[in-house]
């Protein structure tokens, strides 16, 4: 009897531990969150294509910190339906509030070239409670490049208002994206609010406007030039014969200033002999090298020259040069005289910036665009939607499938014209 006595108090005793145990793990339980896809923020997605593959890098950050996480990749088409969905990924990672973090997706490059958006499915768990943040207001900002165009207070998962946007230059309001690239369009009344947060203003040029532009301040700036070069080489004395475009960047006491490609006006082993320039209305000029304290303004590492010559009424003009360099996908417009055909105009996006290698090697990082350059585009002009230089022309490659202008960026045009010129520019 003893022996049942004790052995009933026994499995009391065990019978209350477990259920305290069960409480416990209750309890724990009702502190972990699951954060849904709504509070993710999906920053931006990269891609780095393989032989047969793609990597997709999504960028994303939530509210509250997370120590685990399933996602996937959901792919959209031009009809905005899904129409694939990549495996799941699942990662233990403590993760801090608000802090960014990475997730590889891969998929074969025909899924993803037949999407034209991707959404971001996920599911983390948290030990923080959202309702924690309830009260809590945040910053929404609204930028075109740097210039910041309104400021909102908003409160916690609620959305902002749209300001009211309007023609800049040439350009008009496009979309409202999530990163400075421009890649991750978002409709920003629709998205709600985490945590501070910009979305930032694409702009697309109005051609007309462009255009019209382009022909009245443009082309006015931009000239052919040809010389005749000769010299003793290898081979005996031989005479030369180069043509190219220039950009009149200054116009002063009655002289204009043309800035070209080093190579147009100068070849190794040369002498020039003779520089004609003819302007957009037809009228030739006679040209030479300028020079500051006796030296010609010629450098090769910088591959660009300036020439100066006599002008005769005001229908020429000094090209407007812009501030900074372009941003990536900003529009170009390169103007010049490829295989001898003036006032030759075409449309493109600043690409990227690296360096190049060719015939002319130089020591910076150049600008790489899509507008249609060729031979004798070399010293021509590309200018920014609002007819602004950007550039110097002096290169492209020869690609079948893709083709690209390269050109001295503007600052690079600059530090030349203030280091090795005797004008300035304002």
């Amino acid at each position: 009897m003893r022996k049942a006595k004790i052995l009933s108090l026994t499995l009391v005793c065990l019978l209350v531990l477990v259920c305290l145990f069960s409480s416990c793990a209750f309890l724990q339980g009702l502190g972990d969150q699951v954060v849904t896809s709504g509070y993710f923020e999906f920053a931006s997605i990269e891609k780095s294509e393989a032989l047969e593959t793609t990597t997709l890098s999504v960028i994303s950050s939530c509210p509250v910190s997370i120590y685990k996480y399933e996602a996937s990749l959901i792919f959209v088409n031009e009809y905005d339906q899904e129409f694939y969905e990549t495996e799941t990924v699942i990662k233990e990672v403590e993760i801090p509030a608000n802090e960014e973090f990475q997730i590889n997706f891969t998929a074969s490059n025909d899924l993803i070239t037949d999407a034209t958006r991707f959404k971001l499915k996920i599911q983390g768990r948290s030990k923080e409670r959202l309702s924690s943040l309830e009260n809590e207001e945040y910053q929404v900002t609204f930028k075109y490049g740097a210039r910041v165009i309104e400021v909102q207070t908003v409160k916690f998962g609620e959305s902002p208002t749209l300001p009211q946007m309007e023609y800049v230059g040439n350009e008009y309001f496009h979309s409202w994206c999530k990163d400075k690239s421009l890649s991750t369009q978002v409709e920003p009344d629709s998205q709600k609010i985490y945590r501070d947060t910009t979305y930032y203003a694409k702009y697309v040029p109005d051609l007309d406007k462009v255009d019209t532009q382009v022909h009245n301040d443009g082309l006015p700036s931009v000239v052919t030039i040809k010389t005749q070069q000769a010299g003793w080489g290898i081979n005996g004395y031989a005479q030369l014969a180069t043509q190219g475009s220039g950009v009149i960047v200054k116009i002063e006491d009655g002289k204009a200033y043309a800035l070209t490609n080093a190579h147009v006006v100068h070849s190794a082993g040369m002498s020039l002999l003779d520089v004609e320039i003819t302007d957009c209305f037809n009228r030739i000029y006679k040209a030479k090298m300028s020079s500051l304290d006796g030296t010609v303004a010629l450098r090769t590492d910088y591959d660009l020259a300036l020439l100066e010559f006599d002008i005769i009424d005001d229908k020429l003009c000094a090209v407007k040069m812009a501030d900074s360099n372009p941003s990536l996908n900003a529009c170009v417009v390169a103007v010049g005289t490829p295989e001898g055909m003036r006032n030759s105009v075409t449309y493109g996006e600043c690409v990227t910036y690296q360096k190049a290698t060719g015939e002319v090697n130089l020591g910076f990082d150049v600008l790489w665009h899509n507008a249609d350059i060729t031979h004798g585009s070399s010293g021509g002009a590309l200018f920014n939607s609002s007819v602004e230089l950007v550039g110097i022309n002096y290169a492209g490659t020869d690609d079948k499938e893709q083709s690209y202008g390269i050109a001295i960026p503007i600052t690079k045009v600059k530090e030349f014209i203030s280091s090795y010129t005797k004008i300035t520019i304002e």
